[in-house]
């Protein structure tokens, strides 16, 4: 009989938690939500040897902008790959002249440009989301 005492004073305990209001923090305060703004960068992983060896670098990249390598990465890179969800077009032109010849790149990139002609050629990009 005690044992049936127990259990009856503890699920009224707990009913009347559960029915009872929430409790509430004064501490905290909310804030009003901020605006999504469109993404305007992504990023590429680049290297000046196949199989993302050699010198390699994270470039922050803006999207559909036309991004031109200088210094060790200019006509250099065999290995380039865009984040996920975007793809880049590269071109061996300066400037991401469509007149050149362009190949498009996709997650998760090419480990040997080699494999599609396009060893020591890349001199500029653009990125978009696919």
């Amino acid at each position: 009989m005690h044992t049936n005492s127990v259990v009856v004073a503890t699920l009224s305990l707990f009913s009347a938690l559960v029915n009872s209001n929430p409790l509430t923090n004064p501490s905290l305060e909310t804030s009003p939500a901020t605006p999504l703004v469109e993404r305007t960068a992504g990023a590429v992983y680049v290297c000046t040897d196949v199989n993302w060896g050699g010198q390699c670098s994270y470039i922050a990249t803006p999207l559909n902008k036309c991004v031109v390598l200088e210094g060790a990465l200019l006509n250099s890179i065999l290995s380039f790959g865009p984040d996920q969800g975007g793809f880049c077009i590269i071109t061996d032109n300066p400037r991401c002249g469509v007149s050149s010849p362009y190949f498009d790149i996709s997650y998760p990139g090419i480990a040997d440009l080699r494999t599609i002609g396009w060893n020591d050629r890349v001199q500029s990009y653009i990125c978009l989301t696919s």
